[in-house]
């Protein structure tokens, strides 16, 4: 996956998580969190077949993808919204 802002600019060191609901994406509950690379790139590995959310933190941009056996797949995600915090 890369992690990219919204003129598609790849994003560096941005910590990304996987899920396997959308719900858990939602509440921060992770099946895998990585960093991303200096090309805004990460890998995850070793994910049984199934759906998977992913998101970063602190953003309201998430995408969802099957996982096939054997199959390496690649995404993209592309963050532009921020989640706002209410000023105290």
């Amino acid at each position: 996956m890369t992690v990219i802002d919204s003129v598609g600019t790849p994003l560096v060191s941005m910590l990304s998580s996987i899920s396997t609901t959308r719900q858990n994406e939602i509440e921060g509950i992770y099946t895998q969190s990585l960093y991303t690379d200096a090309s805004g790139y990460v890998t995850y590995i070793n994910l049984a077949p199934g759906y998977y959310w992913y998101g970063v933190p602190g953003w309201k941009n998430f995408g969802a993808v099957q996982v096939y056996a054997g199959l390496d797949q690649y995404v993209y995600l592309l963050l532009n919204s921020p989640v706002n915090h209410p000023k105290k």
